[in-house]
């Protein structure tokens, strides 16, 4: 990753309840060179919610790593961040 250029951003990943969740995705950042800034873990009773703030090169490079994650048969959702979220 150039250190001139980074686009940041907030994903909200909603995930059913497993133990590996959190490692699923930061092994899939890891192979698409995604570094996560911060991670926010939110339990509900059915599913797990992480909000992670990350940095990729582009935009094309986020959108690859987003459909890397919708792969995983745990996801339910991701969504990139708007102007806010309901917690």
């Amino acid at each position: 990753m150039s250190s001139e250029s980074h686009y940041l951003t907030d994903l909200r990943i909603t995930m059913t309840i497993g133990k590996n969740n959190l490692l699923d995705i930061i092994t899939k950042a890891s192979i698409k060179d995604v570094f996560i800034e911060s991670v926010t873990t939110i339990e509900e009773e059915t599913h797990n919610i992480y909000d992670i703030t990350l940095r990729t090169d582009d935009s094309v490079h986020l959108e690859n790593f987003i459909a890397d994650l919708k792969s995983l048969p745990s996801i339910i959702s991701v969504e990139r961040k708007s102007n806010s979220w309901d917690v």
